[in-house]
C-alpha cells in the first residue's frame, strides 16, 4: 500500500520532468545568488592565487640565498666530520641540496637534475630515499614528454582551475551549493508552499529525488563554471601555462607528529591537463554527496535559515576538528569535501593519518549518501501537507 498517493486518476509524471520543474523553480529563486556568488568566487579565487604566487616567487629567492649559505657552511663543517657524524651531515646536505633545486627549479636542465637526484639517492637509506625517487619519477616524466627544462608551476591558467577545485575552491562551493540546496525543502516548507506541491505531485519520492537531482546538476554546473574562469581569467592574469608540466598524486604518507614523510615512493603522476580534469570529476562527486546530503538534512526543518547555518557549522566544524587527528574525523563527509586532496596526500599529511586515502573519502562519501536518500525520501513521504 504506497502512503501519501497523488490525486486518483492522475498520471505519474516521469522523472525528467520532476527534474526539470524543480531545476526551474530553483533557478528562479536563486539565479542572482547562483550568478554572483560564482563571479565573485572566481575574481576573489584568481586575484588571491595571483598576489600568493608573487608572495611565493620573492619567498623562494630569499630562502634560496639562505639554503646556499648553509650548505656552504655545512660543506666546511664536513671537512672535519669523520664517522657517523659525516654520514649524517651527507643526508643533511642531500635534503638540503634537492630542496635549493626545487627552489631555483627555473630554466634548469631536468637531464640535470635527473642525474643530480640519482646520485643523491645512491647516498640515502630508509624512507628518505622516497622523496628522491618520486623526483626522480617525475622528472623521468618531463623527459618522456619533451619537457627539457623545469619550471617553478606556482601559476598559470592551466594550473589554477586543478588548484582551486583540488582545495579550497570546493569549500567555497560546498557554501554555495549549501545556499541552493536548503531552500529547495526548507524553503519551501518555511514559504508554506510545500501543501501545494503535494496537492499535484504524484509521488512524494520521486519529487524527493527530482529536487535531490535538481540540486546535483545545479552543482555540476558550478565546478564547471568554475573551473571555466579560473582558466580564462587566471590566464589572462598569469598566462596560459602548460597542460603538460606533471603532478603527484597518490601519494601515500606515513611517519609520527614529528616526522611525517612518504610511506613509499608508490605515486601516479598526471598531466596538468588530467589533474585539472580529475578535480573537477572529484569535485563534482563530493559536492553531489554533499548537496545530497543537505536536501536530506532540510526535509527535517522548517526554516531555510536554521537549515544553513546548520550546514556552514558543518563545513568550518570540519577544518577546525581536523588539528585533533583522531580516527573518528574519518567519517566527517565535510572532511571529504575535496577528494583531490585524499588523493594527492594532502589530507594525510593534515590529519597524520595514512589511512586518510582517495578510497577511504570515496567509501564515506557513497555512505552517506545512501544514508541521506534513504532518510531524506522517507521523511519527505511522511511530510504533513
Amino acid at each position: 500500500m504506497t502512503s501519501n498517493p497523488g490525486p486518483v486518476g492522475e498520471l505519474r509524471a516521469p522523472l525528467w520532468a520532476v527534474v526539470k520543474n524543480e531545476w526551474v523553480k530553483l533557478w528562479a529563486r536563486k539565479r542572482w545568488v547562483l550568478v554572483l556568488g560564482l563571479a565573485a568566487m572566481v575574481v576573489v579565487g584568481t586575484l588571491f592565487a595571483a598576489n600568493t604566487a608573487s608572495q611565493l616567487a620573492r619567498s623562494a629567492q630569499v630562502q634560496a640565498g639562505a639554503l646556499a649559505l648553509n650548505i656552504g657552511q655545512l660543506k666546511a663543517q664536513m671537512a672535519h666530520a669523520t664517522g657517523k657524524a659525516r654520514v649524517q651531515d651527507q643526508i643533511q646536505l642531500v635534503q638540503m641540496q634537492q630542496q635549493l633545486n626545487q627552489l631555483n627549479a627555473q630554466g634548469v636542465s631536468v637531464q640535470a637534475n635527473l642525474a643530480s637526484n640519482r646520485s643523491a639517492l645512491a647516498q640515502l637509506h630508509g624512507t628518505s630515499r622516497y622523496v628522491i625517487e618520486v623526483a626522480i619519477q617525475t622528472d623521468q616524466y618531463d623527459l618522456a614528454h619533451n619537457i627539457r627544462t623545469m619550471s617553478s608551476r606556482t601559476d598559470g591558467g592551466w594550473l589554477l582551475p586543478g588548484i582551486v577545485l583540488g582545495g579550497a575552491g570546493v569549500i567555497a562551493l560546498g557554501f554555495l551549493v549549501l545556499l541552493v540546496a536548503v531552500d529547495n525543502v526548507a524553503g519551501e516548507r518555511q514559504g508554506a508552499t510545500i501543501p501545494l506541491m503535494f496537492l499535484h505531485a504524484g509521488n512524494r519520492v520521486q519529487t524527493f529525488m527530482g529536487k535531490a537531482v535538481a540540486v546535483v546538476l545545479t552543482t555540476w554546473g558550478l565546478v564547471v563554471g568554475a573551473a571555466i574562469g579560473f582558466f580564462v581569467l587566471g590566464g589572462l592574469m598569469m598566462g596560459v601555462g602548460s597542460p603538460s608540466v606533471p603532478e603527484v598524486v597518490g601519494a601515500q604518507y606515513g611517519g609520527t607528529l614529528q616526522n611525517f614523510t612518504y610511506a613509499s615512493s608508490h605515486v601516479t603522476i598526471l598531466s596538468q591537463f588530467g589533474f585539472d580534469w580529475w578535480a573537477v570529476v572529484l569535485a563534482c562527486l563530493s559536492l553531489a554527496v554533499w548537496a545530497v546530503l543537505l536536501v536530506g538534512v532540510s526535509t527535517f526543518l522548517s526554516s531555510s535559515g536554521l537549515a544553513t547555518g546548520i550546514g556552514a557549522a558543518v563545513i568550518l566544524s570540519a577544518q577546525f576538528l581536523a588539528q585533533l587527528h583522531s580516527p573518528l574525523l574519518l567519517g566527517d563527509p565535510a572532511l571529504h569535501l575535496s577528494l583531490m586532496e585524499s588523493w594527492d596526500g594532502t589530507l594525510a599529511n593534515q590529519l597524520q593519518m595514512g589511512s586518510a586515502t582517495l578510497t577511504t573519502g570515496a567509501l564515506v562519501l557513497a555512505g552517506w549518501t545512501v544514508v541521506a536518500l534513504g532518510v531524506g525520501s522517507w521523511k519527505f513521504s511522511h511530510l504533513e501537507p
